[in-house]
Parts: structure tokens; C-alpha cells; sequence
């Protein structure tokens, strides 16, 4: 998949992604980590309207400040994609894996006036936009100072997207996070994500070539499978045909397609003239929009009507 995201990369914009302002900003010495315990993690949502976009995630950043005492802290951030609008107490933890980890690094805050800091991902995350981005900053440190603050918008009108927890001895488990928060709030971090978007709707077939091979005339055979993929903005597949009436071709729709996630479609053949068959397939979406392929197998008349073939 990271070979994938990086194949993508040339192909795409870069934009920037700003989620809440630095005026009227807060200060919260929590989120996104918390320097006063050995030990913290916390998890933030950012809802799909606030990103407004789908693309490859290549940087985020936080603004913070502190002072000369600090300790250099060792940490880890985590992204996914969630269903999840909020957190509805302090055991509502989004349990993450390893191959959700995008950053390992540390940093030193020293300023005492706010600075962005700016983190460049070790694995660009591929957010598609359909859902909510889940960011999560696991504190490693294992020393303590006080003084950390990072800026926070939000009224406590808003919903509880925030969640944080700290302790001293021991390391919290993001895999496995069994452990109590020590609270939830409606702040979150005021935050600019580097994105390189989508291109436009770009559908295409695995395999690429829609080639059925040999197919018996009014006999059974097993439907030849392919996938449709997407490698631009996310679409919704309401149609599939074929312009001739040999091939038939299925699928469960209507269906979403992106750069992560494709459907399957199946496509059984019936009887027409010995030879070749070719055919275009056109795929609806996105109710007025549409892309065709094409498709070919030889027709042949088995030695027995009522075979089935594999």
C-alpha cells in the first residue's frame, strides 16, 4: 500500500487543510500531549466537512509552547478513518494497530510563545474523505515537566471529540487501550494538514485487460470476475452494461468506489456466432457521468449442449 500511495503522489495537488484558527485560539495543556506526567495519549476527531477534501496526507501541524525545563519527548502519531462523531465517555477509546502509525519522532518545545511545528509523515496517510480522520499523539517521554501547552478552538456547545489520558510508570498501549481516560472535552487541536488531493474520477479494471478467453455457446461456465477500482476523487457506481447481448455483467449497486476500495463485478456469457466477441462495457456514476471498457472472449460450440465448463 505505501508503494501505492507513493505512485499516486506525482499525480496529485497539494493543498492545505486549515481546522480552526489561531485567533481566539486556547491553551490547553493536554492535547495534543501533556508534559506534566511521564505518559499521555490522546485521540482527536476531525469530521469529513471540517477536511472538506479527500487526498494523501503528507504533514500535519500543531501549534505549541513550553519552556527551557522541557525534556525532549519521544512520541508517536496514529491516523485512521471513523464512522465516529464523538466520544461518549472515558472508556470510548478508537482501538488502533500498527499500520496505523504514520510518525515517530521527537520533538523539543522550548519557546514560551506558540510555534507551529510541523510534522512530516513517515507513511503518508491515504484519507478518502468518506469518513472522519481520527488523529492520535502517544507520548513516550517517560521523564516529566510541566509547561506544555498546544492551542485548542472549540465552544462548549460543540460535541466531545476529544479524549486524553495521563499517568507516570507505565506506557499506555495504543493497540489495546484498556486503560481509563482522564476526561473528554469539546477542545481540539487547532491543526493544518498538507494534502495532496484527489484528480478527477479515474476508473479503472483489474485486471486491465477484460479478456474472457475461451467461452462456451449455451453452456455453463464459471462468471469471469474483475474489479473496478478508482485512482482519482471517490464515485458512486449506480450502472453497469454491455453493448452486446453475449456478455452479461453484474455487480451490487450502487456502490462507492475509491483509491482504497473497489467492487466486484462478474460477467457471465450466453450464445452468439463461433469467434470473436467484443464488447464495450460502460460503467454509470455519479448519476450523469460514465467511462467504458472494453471486453473480449472467442465464442466456440462445446461437443455437447449440456456441459458445464470451469
Amino acid at each position: 500500500l505505501t508503494m501505492l500511495l507513493f505512485a499516486f503522489t506525482g499525480m496529485m495537488k497539494a493543498e492545505v487543510v486549515e481546522i480552526g484558527s489561531l485567533e481566539g485560539a486556547g491553551n490547553n495543556s493536554y492535547l495534543p500531549m501533556n508534559s506534566l506526567y511521564e505518559y499521555s495519549y490522546t485521540q482527536q476527531i476531525y469530521t469529513a466537512e471540517e477536511m472538506g477534501m479527500g487526498g494523501i496526507i503528507s504533514s500535519i501541524t500543531v501549534w505549541m509552547y513550553g519552556n527551557a525545563n522541557l525534556h525532549e519527548m519521544p512520541f508517536d502519531i496514529y491516523m485512521m478513518e471513523v464512522d465516529k462523531d464523538g466520544f461518549s465517555g472515558n472508556s470510548d477509546w478508537v482501538t488502533v494497530t500498527e499500520e496505523n502509525m504514520v510518525y515517530s519522532g521527537t520533538v523539543t518545545v522550548h519557546n514560551t510563545e506558540a510555534e507551529a511545528y510541523t510534522f512530516t509523515l513517515d507513511v503518508p496517510f491515504l484519507y478518502t474523505g468518506t469518513q472522519n480522520l481520527l488523529v492520535c499523539f502517544n507520548n513516550k517521554t517517560g521523564q516529566w515537566k510541566g509547561g506544555l501547552n498546544g492551542k485548542v478552538f472549540g465552544a462548549s456547545s460543540d460535541p466531545v471529540r476529544a479524549i486524553y489520558a495521563r499517568r507516570d510508570t507505565n506506557e499506555f498501549d495504543p493497540y489495546n487501550p484498556t486503560f481509563s481516560a482522564n476526561g473528554t472535552t469539546y477542545q481540539r487541536n487547532v491543526m493544518t494538514l498538507e494534502v495532496e488531493s484527489f484528480g478527477p474520477t479515474a476508473l479503472v479494471t483489474n485486471p486491465a485487460v477484460l479478456d474472457l478467453g475461451y467461452r462456451p455457446n449455451g453452456a455453463w461456465m464459471a462468471p469471469y470476475t474483475f474489479q473496478i477500482k478508482d485512482n482519482g476523487s471517490p464515485a458512486i457506481i449506480t450502472g453497469i452494461s454491455a453493448n452486446n447481448a453475449f456478455f452479461t455483467v453484474s455487480a451490487e449497486l450502487p456502490a462507492e468506489v475509491n483509491i482504497v476500495t473497489p467492487i466486484e463485478a462478474e460477467v457471465t456469457t450466453g450464445s452468439t456466432t463461433a469467434g470473436a466477441v467484443n464488447a464495450q462495457i460502460t460503467v454509470l456514476y455519479d448519476e450523469r457521468d460514465s467511462q467504458t471498457f472494453g471486453i473480449t472472449a472467442t465464442a466456440y460450440n462445446p461437443a455437447a449442449g449440456d456441459v458445464w465448463e470451469n
